[in-house]
């Protein structure tokens, strides 16, 4: 299908990428901000668009693979040796910043891709990178769509607008990585994103910690495991829209606004052995009822109370009395 995009930039060239830096578009001031584009909707397609052309190009064989430009290979490893002022497309392969950092031009901050994994990816992974901060901060840290058993660790992100973004991602794996500032959400698993394990992160943004959110309108089995983070601060802990039969244990969500919220669709979920507290307004907010948060086996989660008072008080630690945690 064609695909018009209006309302965009019209001072100066802009570029706009369709999957990958493979398909380039070039909209000028000529163009009076609006676009046509060829799409194949028949699967997920990310469109997005930046101010300067191009990106770091890793992996993909020797007429491609840049990373001698910028550092070391060994096998499918690229070790990075400097810093980059510039986004990065994982091909395939595994990408070791060795703690580099990747950012962009003030001028330009929350635009494009920090590492873009490319589509249809099996085994990428990116570790050890330092991506972001608060003038050189992308639109999304590190985006997957399509991948199949990728992996993003001890990584370190900082004010992009997403830290971690998969789309239509399976079975990857998100570790140990560190997510701080302004970000709208720290860790992203949208559409069928399904299969993948977030554990071991440390969160601390102004807006929403982990969320987990399918198709509007074809909600979706997406057994995700959430398990072991440490949520500290911001509007939202852990959200869940759209999506069922994901397992949330572990985690511990302190301070913010909520800790936990369930919207339209998004039931059941296994949500057991938290420690929700220090929230200001609901321990749970969900839009759908009722809602039993133990587990048949493994008990509930904790809400900041202690005995021998109730552990849990439905219609005050939640925002409807028939959300309960027994």
């Amino acid at each position: 299908v064609s695909l018009t995009l209006s309302g965009l930039p019209t001072e100066g060239d802009h570029y706009i990428y369709v999957n990958s830096h493979e398909e380039e578009y070039l909209l000028t001031p000529v163009d009076g901000g609006r676009m046509t584009l060829p799409l194949d909707l028949t699967r997920p397609v990310l469109v997005w668009i930046q101010p300067l052309p191009g990106t770091v190009l890793i992996g993909g064989g020797p007429d491609v693979d840049e990373c001698e430009s910028y550092g070391s290979r060994s096998g499918e490893v690229c070790t990075l040796e400097t810093d980059l002022h510039d986004g990065v497309e994982l091909i395939s392969g595994t990408l070791d910043c060795s703690g580099h950092f990747i950012g962009q031009s003030a001028l330009y901050g929350g635009s494009g891709i920090g590492v873009l994994v490319r589509p249809g990816s099996v085994g990428a992974r990116v570790e050890n990178c330092t991506i972001g901060n608060e003038t050189a901060y992308f639109a999304y840290g590190i985006e997957a769509l399509g991948a199949t058993s990728a992996v993003f660790s001890n990584n370190t992100l900082s004010h992009d607008i997403i830290g971690i973004l998969m789309q239509n991602t399976h079975d990857s794996h998100v570790t140990g990585n560190e997510i701080t500032g302004d970000s709208l959400w720290a860790i992203a698993l949208w559409d069928s994103t399904s299969g993948n394990e977030v554990s071991g992160n440390t969160i601390e943004v102004e807006n929403d910690g982990i969320t987990i959110e399918g198709v509007v309108g074809a909600p979706s089995s997406m057994s995700n495991l959430i398990s072991d983070n440490t949520i500290t601060n911001g509007t939202g802990g852990i959200l869940l829209a759209h999506t069922t039969d994901n397992t949330i244990t572990g985690n511990d969500r302190s301070g913010g606004i909520r800790a936990l919220g369930i919207g339209v669709n998004a039931w059941p979920n296994e949500v057991y052995r938290n420690n929700f507290h220090g929230w200001s307004q609901w321990g749970v907010w969900s839009d759908i009822g009722p809602v039993e948060l133990s587990h048949a086996t493994y008990g509930g989660n904790w809400w900041g109370r202690a005995c021998p008072g109730p552990l849990f008080i439905a219609g005050v630690d939640s925002n409807r009395t028939d959300v309960v945690d027994s």
